[in-house]
């Protein structure tokens, strides 16, 4: 059973009982918590105009405004640097990443926070970067308020070239302070390579200033044991002829800016927007003082915090050990130690498992102190209930502030206050005594007469038996009207690897018929019954089939077009196609498109043939060009195209953390002739292959997985209902399988009565020496001409 690490309002408050000293307030606490993941943070008013899009939760009303929801927009993500903020316990499950190209996020005009002035502050953030220049993280409008330089504004947080780290911020004397790092103390990606950023660790940065000495700290989530690290300080008062520290509110006015607004994900200069930071933030707090390294939302604390669970159904109950890591020197020291030296013992406290009842009570200790070295620390087992939801915290024992504690009565508040190092309360479920489903079954798409199977992974601290259902409907816990699934018309293959079963339905031989959607549902001692998910069943076929004789009908199925016209009942124009006839689209500039039901999913072959002198438009993204059968969502989405590209017939896949991919095929298409175009894709590996007249041209390895897409395919257009393609189209065809390459030949060859070189069929190029694509006796007339030639000095 994997831990949640989530932290309810109750633990919390239990967490600031154990500062031991009081801290400054918080101005404005931002965490983006709203989500869900990949939904689009919402703008309540129009471009450019404040509204409450991120509440900040400090409860001092300083919300945060995203400027719009397309070039300048925001989306919710599950990429996070921490699942739990350790110094509050808050569970933290999202963070925010531009989905536009001019991200932003800012304060309102005239609220608290756009006027204040401290003469200390700590600014902290979490984020992972793309690669850049200056990329403001929080910034502060201002033009006119530093002294010798008025461009500059109130206050960057950010990034520099060469991936250094600085806070720069004016004083309200004018004068300009600032500590920047080395270069190369953060790690970046590359969106072009590695959209999400996958590898690369999340950093949290604080900047504090305590009137004296602006000091830059980093902590990289990818090595917790060197916590906090100070990369950069400024003795402000020795540096300037200052003698007053605070932060100015700033000067100036923009026609998209005002002084003293605080900004998330961009800076200013000149009175202008700059230096985006693209890529992810999260968890942004504005404090009112200096705060301490043990205040700051990750201080060094006890982390990676885990349970193992052992079944003990003879006793009923869960063998629980406790593990995590052992707190690390804080800034106090040189750095050296993995473990803070001042620690020598480890208090454990576990709630009772009453939901009404959130105290955390004492447990036990270590008993040993965990040294310097190895910060790899234990404790237990512990004997706790199934189906119970438990929290636990670790408490650092300080040298000299050793306690009596009481098992199963002292509490969390009863540690001494100057055992000030302590972790996140972590929760986690015990296990289940009803079976849970860890694993639902996936979607499948078999060949007529292929065998077809789905599996579900659960875990049961008894033998579980499994029922499986065949449902119309896609609901998975109505086995009342669905169809049960038994022996011989299938068959169970039921694996066992301590609690966890994993159990295979065979269903041999599918057909057509046997389209739908499975699922399993299992019990166990427990008479409780767990259902999984409804994955469906699709056999590899023809799936819609758009002859364009004389109307958009669907002679395969039932998916028939509707026009998208600005008069739906006017008729389309039709000529003589490649086959019978074909729809000629926008001759006359008129918009002409329809739509269909989405129906592509995983594997597919999209096939048509085009004919067009339209003239090339578009670039590099196949949203660019003109929609032949489309499905093109706003932002970056689970959707795909295939498009007529800069002349090209081309091929775009999208994906909301990895981008997109557009194929483009070498062949120009604006010659006025019939062309075969044919597009295909595997959902498992992610391979895309553009073929014109039978012959593959490009391939390439895009986004994999299932692309649900939206409800509807436009044919004719951008499914947006933009960029209309002018010019014929003929026997659009679309598989929910891979036509193979032979395939995609004897199509094209039939239709036409011309030969293709198939590739993959293609003789040895060395042996065919005349490169028709064959080797016969014109290539041996080759060889012979040049039989005996040799270069070899002396001949023979």
């Amino acid at each position: 059973m994997s831990k949640k690490l989530l932290l309810t309002v109750f633990f919390a408050a239990q967490i600031f009982l154990l500062q031991s000293l009081a801290v400054g307030e918080t101005i404005a606490y931002w965490r983006f918590e709203e989500g869900p993941a990949d939904a689009q943070v919402l703008h309540g008013a129009g471009e450019g105009q404040f509204a409450p899009d991120i509440p900040d939760a400090s409860g001092n009303g300083n919300d945060l405004s995203v400027w719009n929801e397309s070039f300048a927009g925001y989306g919710f993500r599950s990429e996070v640097g921490y699942d739990t903020v350790p110094y509050t316990g808050q569970a933290n499950n999202f963070s925010v990443k531009n989905t536009g190209g001019s991200p932003g996020m800012f304060t309102q005009t005239g609220s608290q926070i756009s006027t204040i002035e401290p003469s200390e502050f700590t600014i902290e953030a979490t984020f992972r970067l793309e690669n850049g220049g200056y990329r403001g993280i929080i910034n502060r409008d201002s033009q006119g308020s530093v002294t010798g330089d008025a461009a500059l504004s109130a206050l960057y947080f950010q990034a520099i070239p060469e991936n250094g780290v600085a806070i720069k911020f004016c004083d309200v004397q004018g004068y300009w302070h600032d500590a920047i790092s080395e270069t190369g103390v953060i790690e970046t990606y590359d969106w072009g390579t590695n959209p999400s950023g996958a590898g690369v660790p999340f950093y949290s940065m604080a900047a504090v200033s305590d009137g004296e000495f602006l000091s830059l700290y980093l902590y990289n989530h990818d090595m917790p044991e060197e916590g906090y690290k100070l990369v950069a300080q400024e003795n402000m008062l020795e540096e300037t002829d200052s003698t007053n520290t605070a932060l100015t509110s700033g000067t100036g006015d923009g026609g998209d800016w005002d002084a003293g607004n605080w900004t998330v994900g961009r800076a200013l200069f000149n009175g202008g927007h700059v230096d985006r930071a693209y890529g992810y933030i999260d968890e942004v707090r504005i404090s009112n003082s200096a705060l301490r390294i043990t205040d700051l939302l990750q201080g060094p604390t006890p982390y990676n915090g885990g349970v193992s669970q052992e079944s003990d159904p003879a006793n009923s109950d869960v063998n629980v050990t406790f593990s995590w890591d052992a707190p690390g020197e804080d800034s106090s020291g040189d750095g050296s130690n993995a473990v803070e030296p001042d620690l020598v013992d480890q208090y454990v406290f576990i709630s009772s498992g009453d939901e009404e009842d959130p105290v955390l009570y004492y447990a036990g200790a270590t008993g040993s102190d965990p040294g310097t070295d190895n910060p790899a620390s234990s404790f237990g087992p512990v004997d706790l209930s199934y189906d119970t939801s438990y929290h636990w915290a670790v408490v650092g024992v300080m040298d000299g502030y050793e306690q009596s504690l009481t098992p199963g009565v002292s509490t969390l508040a009863d540690a001494d206050p100057n055992n000030n190092i302590h972790g996140p309360v972590w929760e986690f479920d015990a296990m289940a005594s009803v079976p849970v489903i860890d694993e639902n079954p996936e979607y499948q798409v078999v060949a007529d007469g292929e065998d077809a199977s789905f599996t579900v992974e659960v875990t049961s601290v008894t033998a579980p038996s499994f029922q499986w259902y065949k449902s119309e409907d896609q609901a998975s816990d109505t086995p009342e009207d669905d169809t049960a699934l038994n022996e011989p018309e299938v068959t169970l293959d039921i694996s066992q690897h301590g609690t966890t079963y994993d159990c295979t339905m065979i269903l041999p031989a599918a057909a057509l018929a046997d389209e739908g959607y499975y699922y399993c549902e299992v019990t166990n001692e427990s008479s409780v019954s767990a259902f999984s998910d409804a994955a469906q069943l699709e056999i590899e076929r023809l799936l819609h089939w758009y002859e364009f004789e004389n109307n958009i009908m669907d002679s395969q199925g039932t998916n028939h077009g509707v026009s998208m016209r600005t008069d739906p009942n006017a008729p389309f124009d039709y000529t003589e196609g490649m086959v019978g006839d074909a729809i000629s689209l926008n001759a006359e500039s008129v918009g002409d498109s329809f739509e269909i039901d989405w129906t592509l999913k995983s594997n597919f072959t999209i096939e048509m043939w085009v004919k067009t002198t339209a003239t090339p438009q578009g670039g590099d993204n196949w949203w660019e060009g003109a929609g032949l059968v489309d499905g093109e969502l706003p932002g970056w989405s689970d959707d795909l195209g295939a498009v007529y590209l800069d002349g090209k017939f081309a091929l775009g896949v999208g994906d909301p953390d990895d981008g997109n991919i557009t194929l483009k095929s070498n062949t120009d298409l604006n010659d006025g002739t019939w062309h075969y175009c044919v597009a295909t894709r595997d959902y498992q590996t992610g391979e895309i292959k553009v073929f014109v007249d039978g012959v593959l041209e490009t391939e390439t390895v895009a986004p994999a997985g299932l692309k649900q897409g939206g409800d509807n395919i436009r044919i004719g257009a951008i499914q947006t209902g933009s960029n209309f393609f002018k010019g014929q189209l003929d026997e659009v065809k679309i598989y929910n399988y891979q036509l193979s390459e032979l395939d995609i030949a004897q199509k094209y060859t039939t239709v036409t009565g011309e030969t293709v070189c198939v590739a993959s069929q293609r003789p040895d190029e060395g042996l065919d020496t005349n490169n028709d694509c064959q080797i016969n006796i014109d290539d041996f007339m080759v060889m012979a001409s040049e039989w005996l030639v040799s270069g070899i000095y002396p001949a023979d």
